[in-house]
């Protein structure tokens, strides 16, 4: 088993255990244990930071993926890479923390009116920014390194089971409500330790920066190459978390919280592509650097059909059950039901994509993808604007699944302009197909009374159906082996 396979499959079990912990924990002791106001607080601070501190690191994460094999030396340790990670970041996070100071009044002049809440505790971002910066950092150069797993645990399981534990405490009543939000931050700044001690143990990377060879790797080049991806970067953190900061303004917290609810669920479609694209895009990268431009082609087309595959299965198992799981959820979330639907529609398309991200952006080709996310990320506020004060939490959505539809098309597009890689072909038309019929077949299969047991029951009944129509219209000859009937002749 290749060690993109092997490592890939690892992820994928450990983002899916973070997403069964993530769903009992938003799904069930979120909205039991904090009310609605208090579940949009959280999420507004962690979009805010998210966004912002996606743009601090000056695209150090990008410069990573990209130039890190030019420096891989453990003997020498790696030239002392690891320092020039650390200190580019600081120059970019002073810049943003006064910026962010320098117009604090004029942002929480805009939230004021419908989030009161998150104005009174804003100062909570300038430390947030900071940690959760610095994890993607840490994260990205462990990746590198092609070692996945643990900064995996920690960012899905460790991270969901530590806050978790902080609204318990803060239910039972230890804690107000300003030391249950220290508490939320502290759960990230111990995921920023121990990654920062795992690098330490693993590769033993050396803190003093070797002049000559960064010169010879034209540093300017690198840096010039970071501060462009940190806009993209910017951009494309923007498509995913700038529904809700837009949301602040126009909607009260509670509703901010009914939709972060909601649009929790279709992550679930996604996390195979967050799960392969940790280890495939250091693996683009050196294809990139080695011009290998046949490992590329494999991988994005075998992504784009094994995605494409999985995130429909998962589409159909969220969508044909939804009525039933908000019916799980304490004190009526059932307003972000068409939430759920709409913004999985968009996360199909982005996972039926592939890897289209990592062949881009680990590309000479870069420039051309971060215009297309400026671009987009323009349109995608523009459109938020627009369609929130119509349609409120539902227009949110329709902003989010329109810029995923738009911004995959655009990438589809340009690599099979600029790099003659177009991975549709007709088992990807038989995929939709598959889809198609299976919802049709199970939309009308009436609900259990007993809402958990219905769950249960049509999503083995769907997952039965769908996969034999997959094997029967063999669109993964390479899983086939996999199959039970195959394993039990075997």
């Amino acid at each position: 088993m290749g060690i993109i396979q092997k490592q890939g499959l690892q992820n994928a079990f450990i983002t899916y255990a973070g997403i069964a912990i993530g769903f009992i924990s938003l799904l069930y002791i979120q909205p039991k244990f904090l009310t609605k106001e208090e579940l949009g607080l959280v999420r507004v601070l962690f979009s805010f930071s998210a966004l912002i501190a996606n743009i601090f690191p000056m695209g150090t994460a990008s410069i990573t993926l990209r130039f890190f094999p030019f420096f891989k030396d453990k003997e020498q340790g790696h030239h002392g890479y690891f320092a020039f990670m650390l200190l580019w970041p600081i120059v970019g996070y002073v810049i943003c923390a006064s910026l962010l100071f320098l117009f604090k009044s004029f942002i929480i002049g805009q939230y004021a009116d419908q989030s009161k809440l998150f104005t009174v505790y804003f100062n909570h971002l300038f430390a947030l920014i900071f940690i959760i910066g610095f994890i993607g950092v840490a994260n990205t150069y462990s990746f590198a390194l092609f070692k996945t797993i643990f900064p995996s645990i920690l960012n899905e399981i460790v991270l969901r089971l530590s806050y978790i534990v902080v609204i318990l405490i803060y239910a039972a009543g230890w804690v107000t409500l300003d030391g249950f939000l220290y508490l939320f931050m502290g759960t990230y700044l111990l995921q920023l330790v121990m990654v920062l001690i795992y690098i330490y143990w693993i590769d033993r990377p050396a803190l003093q920066i070797n002049k000559t060879h960064f010169k010879k790797q034209e540093i300017r080049k690198m840096l010039g190459y970071g501060l462009v991806l940190s806009f993209s970067g910017m951009a494309n953190l923007g498509l995913k978390f700038i529904d809700v900061i837009i949301l602040g303004k126009y909607v009260s917290l509670s509703k901010v919280g009914v939709y972060a609810l909601a649009a929790f669920i279709p992550t679930v479609i996604d996390a195979p592509y967050y799960a392969l694209d940790k280890i495939t895009s250091p693996k683009i990268g050196d294809a990139w650097a080695k011009n290998d431009l046949s490992v590329i082609k494999e991988v994005y087309y075998k992504s784009t059909r094994y995605l494409m595959l999985l995130g429909g299965l998962l589409f159909l198992g969220i969508n044909l059950n939804i009525e039933q799981l908000f019916k799980l959820i304490p004190n009526n979330y059932s307003d972000g039901i068409n939430v759920v639907l709409i913004i999985s529609l968009g996360t199909l398309i982005n996972i039926s994509t592939g890897v289209n991200d990592s062949i881009i952006f680990n590309s000479s080709k870069y420039i051309y993808g971060t215009y297309m996310l400026l671009i987009l990320f323009v349109l995608a506020v523009v459109n938020n604007m627009l369609f929130i004060p119509r349609y409120g939490i539902e227009g949110a959505a329709i902003a989010t699944a329109l810029s995923a539809f738009i911004y995959n098309l655009l990438k589809y597009l340009y690599i099979w302009k600029k790099f003659h890689l177009q991975p549709f072909d007709s088992n990807a038309l038989r995929i939709v197909i598959i889809i198609a019929i299976t919802w049709i077949v199970f939309h009308f299969i009436p609900q259990a009374n007993n809402a958990m047991l219905s769950i249960i029951f049509k999503s083995v009944m769907i997952t039965v159906f769908y996969v034999g129509l997959a094997a029967l219209l063999k669109v993964a000859p390479e899983f086939h082996s996999w199959l039970p009937w195959k394993m039990w002749k075997k």
